[in-house]
């Protein structure tokens, strides 16, 4: 460029101008390079703006995403701790339930008003529902117990009203449900109510312990009774056996008297009292047992055949029958003769004129043992069933006075138990009696 033409743009109004050199085919020129300076500076704030701008966005959608990520893991950490408390929460409920359903005594859940929320498996069983129903413990309720709990408001009733534990008993309270008769109750009134459960009615099974109460009882006044008949049977035997010896010698000294009959009477009768004490004696003081393998049919056999004279005098028939393979017992021969006899002399007794005995053995498998079974059966009028519980306890009888000690039995139990076995009564009144021994086996 011609350098006129650069001076006057130098001193126009033109904007400042910049020389750069250019190198081309044909030669070098000087290029001039002219800018405003008011574009160049809104240009570099535009792009400043721009650049501030896709910053501060880039910044906004960064927190924005960081914000939203912390907002879910803070969800999420509640989430999982919501989850965690809810399945311990889900398992405390499931053992309580557990608890409650196997608890050793009734639980009842009732509300203020006395309705029935739930009664747990104990109390369903005693009351007769049934344990493995469909219907959850909450609804499966026996309808029985919404009547017991009309029976004892006053007593629910007062609990609610004192706000405290009230415990009373089945005696206590005049109910038409039977099986709550020997039970002892605690209403316990809750102070936050559960789901509707304003109270728990704590419910005690106190049969067995009642039972256990009788049975003391009736021991103690066993042990009485038996060291006092030891006692007397000592004390008779004696001048028994003088008035014996003296109608000996008066039946022998005069044999064709008129009163020789009278005579032979009284020592019968004398005889029979001795074999009564002989069986208080050998109750009061237990023979010694030398048990050995025996054979229970043949000593059942022996056992008949020293009582057919009773048999043939009633014309009855004792048939014996042994299942194959029926092993020996581990027995005193003594003492299982003497349980055949008592037993067959009690069947005997029972049976009418014309009837049959039979006796059956068997051998059965009650683990972690052998046994024999042993079954004496009659045909007579049976045992009435408020006396079998006590057919095995001393001088109970149902023969008529005079007619037995009522030790026969006692004695069988006595030897069969001291052996390792057992004895048991079947009875229906009009059709007849069995007696089930079950005896060990010998190895």
């Amino acid at each position: 460029m011609p350098a006129s033409c650069r001076r006057s743009c130098a001193h126009g109004s033109r904007p400042p101008t910049r020389w750069r050199r250019a190198k081309t085919a044909v030669g070098d020129f000087l290029v001039a390079v002219v800018a405003s300076t008011d574009d160049v500076e809104q240009l570099q704030s535009a792009a400043l703006r721009r650049s501030l701008i896709t910053a501060g966005c880039a910044v906004a959608v960064m927190l924005f995403f960081g914000a939203l990520i912390l907002r879910e893991q803070r969800r999420s950490s509640t989430l999982a701790t919501r989850l965690r408390a809810a399945q311990e929460l889900a398992q405390v409920r499931e053992r309580s339930d557990k608890i409650l359903e196997n608890a050793p005594l009734g639980i009842v859940g009732i509300s203020r008003d006395g309705r029935v929320v739930f009664a747990n498996r104990f109390l369903r069983r005693r009351l007769g529902a049934s344990a493995e129903s469909a219907a959850d413990a909450g609804t499966a309720v026996p309808p029985v117990l919404a009547g017991w709990l009309a029976d004892v408001r006053e007593a629910v009733g007062r609990a609610f009203a004192v706000g405290q534990t009230v415990t009373f008993q089945g005696t206590d309270v005049p109910t038409s449900v039977h099986a709550m008769r020997d039970i002892e109750a605690h209403v316990v009134p809750l102070s936050n109510p559960i789901e509707g459960v304003d109270a728990l009615v704590l419910i005690q099974d106190l049969s067995d312990f009642r039972a256990l109460q009788r049975q003391l009882i009736r021991a103690e006044k066993l042990i009485t009774v038996g060291a006092l008949s030891a006692g007397i049977a000592h004390e008779v035997g004696t001048p028994l056996m003088v008035i014996r010896g003296r109608a000996e010698h008066l039946l022998e000294a005069a044999p064709g008297a008129p009163a020789s009959r009278d005579l032979a009477a009284i020592i019968d009768q004398i005889d029979a009292i001795t074999g009564t004490i002989r069986q208080v004696l050998d109750f009061a003081h237990p023979q010694r047992i030398e048990a050995q393998p025996a054979d229970a049919a043949a000593v059942a056999a022996r056992a008949a055949d020293l009582l057919a004279w009773r048999f043939d005098r009633r014309r009855l028939t004792c048939s014996i029958v042994a299942a194959p393979a029926t092993p020996k017992v581990r027995a005193d021969p003594q003492q299982l003769t003497q349980v055949f006899l008592n037993l067959l002399s009690n069947a005997a007794d029972a049976s009418p004129d014309g009837a049959s005995i039979r006796i059956a053995l068997r051998a059965e498998e009650a683990a972690p043992a052998r046994f024999v079974r042993i079954e004496i059966e009659d045909h007579g009028q049976g045992i009435a069933p408020e006396n079998l519980s006590a057919v095995f306890d001393p001088y109970f009888t149902t023969k008529p006075v005079g007619e037995g000690a009522g030790l026969g039995l006692t004695v069988v139990a006595h030897i069969v138990r001291s052996h390792g076995g057992d004895v048991a009564l079947r009875s229906t009144v009009g059709v007849g009696t069995t007696a089930a021994v079950l005896w060990p086996a010998a190895a």
